[in-house]
């Protein structure tokens, strides 16, 4: 595991993409524009809405959706939180994973216990698909989730860590996690702290 300053979307390795569990990519009313998810749709789909909910749609097909009561803008169907939609660009897969729920006014929220497990049903998939290869993922839960307050960036780093070498330990998800930090967020984050913690998990 190791962490790069830069652009998740520059690393040539699969890539993890968080998403809610209506999986909706519309920008910019439903999804903003610099979440990377509408990342995804900007640079990866050029802007094609269809192409990637088509690609999503296939993703999803045999995966079971949940009854919802929620009327909202953008997609009415919605799956079960820690879904994971498998979709792949030329050589990259792109692991979309569903840790966050939508409402009605398409806020989004999630939780810890919600999160571990989205992570545990990532980690699992990216063993079964990635054929071993590399991933990188973003600090999950800086955007609207509502989640830095409870889990402030260090913790949030932490918490990706020891999710992904727990399920390690239980067996071989991948060659490596890389964990890709925006530049902006650079100096929020104790590097030589982050170092030390992978160093002390070394030993254990």
């Amino acid at each position: 595991m190791r962490l790069v300053t830069g652009d998740l979307f520059d690393q040539d390795t699969n890539l993890v993409i968080g998403m809610s569990d209506f999986f909706d990519v519309e920008t910019p009313h439903i999804i903003a524009e610099n979440s990377v998810q509408g990342q995804l749709l900007a640079r990866v789909y050029r802007h094609d809405v269809s192409a990637l909910n088509s690609d999503l749609d296939s993703a999803l097909a045999g995966k079971t959706p949940v009854d919802t009561g929620v009327v909202k803008p953008g997609k009415s169907t919605r799956y079960p939180l820690g879904t994971v939609a498998c979709i792949r660009r030329s050589r990259t897969h792109y692991f979309c994973v569903a840790y966050t729920t939508m409402d009605r006014n398409t806020n989004v929220s999630t939780s810890i216990g919600i999160l571990w497990e989205a992570l545990e049903k990532l980690w699992s998939d990216v063993r079964s698909r990635s054929n071993g290869e590399a991933i990188a993922a973003p600090i999950i839960g800086l955007g609207q989730s509502g989640m830095s307050t409870i889990l402030p960036i260090q913790d949030a780093i932490r918490f990706l860590i020891l999710s992904f070498m727990f399920a390690s330990r239980h067996q071989r998800v991948c060659e490596e996690l890389i964990i890709v930090v925006r530049p902006q967020d650079e100096k929020r984050i104790d590097m030589l702290e982050i170092q030390d913690f992978l160093q002390s998990l070394k030993r254990s």
